[in-house]
């Protein structure tokens, strides 16, 4: 496997510059992409050699991109290079993940989803909301509060046993 040490700090070199495309006018700058372009090309070469191709290919993507950004720079100026910048970015993103799955670490797991309520409460609330809509009618057409009032409770006691 191509040295992993090399390859993370190439990386973060040149997501340092990412950070700053004010830099990419400048002559020592270019000249520094070029030779981390350099770096990337060898590391792509050398990830060729190992069984699955994501990685090689993402190194070589990341090194085109920053020969197109490069380019960009020096043929049009630093406007013309502003327009690959996430391009740029994204290919180092997907180098770095391709690295990331070649080591055989997982990218992080999203948080799990809160468990569902159990069937009890889902039961309680369903019987409450009926009964309250039940108690709510025949207190509304018997003209009696005390029914139309519970009615209400049951309804709202059926949000509690089981939130929305």
């Amino acid at each position: 496997m191509p040295a992993t040490g090399e390859i993370d700090r190439t990386l973060s070199q040149l997501e340092a510059l990412a950070l700053e495309p004010s830099g990419l006018g400048d002559e020592e700058t270019l000249a520094t992409l070029r030779r981390l372009q350099h770096r990337l090309h060898r590391a792509s070469e050398d990830a060729y050699a190992l069984p699955g191709r994501e990685l090689a290919v993402a190194l070589a993507a990341a090194r085109d991109a920053t020969a197109e950004l490069v380019d960009a720079a020096v043929a049009e100026g630093l406007d013309a290079a502003a327009l690959r910048l996430h391009a740029w970015r994204g290919a180092l993103d997907r180098a770095r993940l391709a690295r990331l799955r070649a080591e055989g670490a997982s990218p992080p797991k999203p948080a799990r989803a809160p468990e569902r309520p159990r069937l009890h409460a889902t039961s309680i609330a369903v019987v409450l909301a009926l009964a309250g809509a039940a108690l709510f009618a025949a207190g509304a057409g018997l003209d009696e509060w005390p029914l139309w009032a519970a009615g209400i409770l049951a309804v709202c006691g059926s949000l509690l046993a089981y939130p929305p």
